[in-house]
């Protein structure tokens, strides 16, 4: 094939389905999120998780990601991460579910030193979070006034990038962050 021609996996990875007619599309409607020919389109970053199946990344902008636990279908137990056996009553019938993505601070500690080849910057905090579902998440927090950390304060799920790796693709870790109350004036 000629250097420079575009196949139909090219055009399948645009969002073109082969054999259609382009000049009916927007011609821009493959290039929305890119500042690159269609081409380049085919090497763009990937977000890549750091650890695979702990969290769903989000497909699409509008979408939220999730933590990937399981439950016990015999006595209801909730666990993250996903487990084989139930360690509440030793059951092997678990099912994978998508967990809450908000949840309460249950205990934390703030980390003034940072462990040897840490990609973290101190002071920082490490909490567990209760998610409805009764599983208790162990995560840093991120973006938090240290100060205003508190037992029982409300927080969410967050996906963010905390690397690149050598093809230039975002790593990516699931942290938790506070939810902030709205003062009323």
């Amino acid at each position: 094939m000629p250097k420079g021609s575009v196949t139909n996996k090219d055009f399948a990875e645009m969002g073109i389905a082969p054999g259609s007619d382009v000049r009916e599309q927007n011609s821009t409607d493959y290039l929305k999120e890119a500042s690159c020919s269609p081409l380049q389109n085919r090497h763009q970053k990937k977000q890549i998780p750091l650890k695979e199946g702990l969290f769903k990344l989000p497909s699409t902008p509008s979408e939220r990601g999730y933590l990937i636990g399981s439950r016990c279908r015999t006595c209801g137990e909730t666990f993250f991460p996903k487990r084989v056996y139930c360690a509440n009553c030793t059951g092997k019938d678990l099912e994978e579910i998508a967990l809450s993505t908000k949840g309460k601070i249950h205990t934390f500690t703030i980390s003034r030193e940072v462990p040897p080849g840490s990609i973290m910057q101190a002071p920082y905090a490490i909490v567990q979070v209760r998610l409805p579902e009764g599983a208790l998440v162990t995560s840093v927090l991120t973006d938090c006034d240290l100060e205003a950390l508190d037992i029982g304060t409300d927080a969410q799920l967050v996906i963010e990038k905390v690397m690149e790796d050598e093809e230039g693709n975002d790593i990516m870790a699931f942290k938790f962050s506070l939810i902030r109350k709205e003062v009323m004036p």
